[in-house]
């Protein structure tokens, strides 16, 4: 049964669960129309509640689509961490990071990503969450460059840096494809971005075998 079928009965639920079932509901609308044009009547009408329930919830529509946001961006996030734990080496920790911003699937949640970029020059709400997750990111890069220079396996002088240059890299070139900007295929961008994480992690040419 459908979130918008089912929600009308249940008016009593506890105060987490339909918190939870708000935010499903603005997931969905962010899907369909993207965050910056989900209001709180959309998500109200998409959970079969009235707009005064949801403002119940959330202070403003700004502290909804921000949590909504979260929830998928760090599931997201969740998912290419512990893709990354169940690697055995560094380089292969290093491409699995990599090869999360090329997928086939991926353009709805990059997508995201642009709006959330967009309203969070001046929607604090927004502006937060999504720095927050911005930083997990460099963390995860930062610390997979840090483990290959401790195992000896990468020469990478400055991690925080080469964190940074990678997912603005990434960033950069997922843009291009998601909004179809340059003609730029996902396996060139997916050639670029591996020759430049190895050139960060200062391994050798991949076809002469790594230091």
């Amino acid at each position: 049964m459908s979130s918008r079928s089912g929600s009308v009965g249940q008016q009593h639920l506890p105060g987490e669960v339909r918190r939870s079932e708000l935010v499903s509901a603005a997931i969905r609308v962010m899907r369909r129309q993207g965050l910056l044009e989900t209001t709180t009547r959309d998500v109200a009408a998409e959970a079969g509640v009235s707009p005064g329930l949801v403002h119940h919830y959330f202070k403003s529509q700004d502290d909804l689509v921000a949590e909504a946001f979260a929830e998928v961006a760090n599931e997201d996030l969740n998912r290419v961490s512990a893709a990354v734990r169940a690697c055995s080496g560094a380089v292969d920790r290093l491409m699995t990071i990599v090869d999360a911003f090329t997928p086939p699937d991926a353009e709805w949640p990059f997508l995201l990503w642009i709006d959330a970029w967009a309203a969070a020059a001046r929607h604090e709400s927004v502006r937060v969450r999504s720095r927050s997750v911005n930083l997990r990111w460099v963390k995860l890069f930062e610390e997979t460059f840090r483990d290959g220079v401790r195992a000896g396996t990468f020469h990478c002088p400055e991690p925080r840096a080469a964190a940074w240059r990678m997912l603005a890299l990434l960033d950069g070139l997922a843009i291009q494809v998601v909004t179809r900007q340059s003609g730029i295929s996902r396996a060139t961008v997916a050639a670029w971005v591996h020759e430049a994480a190895r050139r960060e992690a200062g391994l050798g040419d991949p076809g002469l075998g790594d230091p």
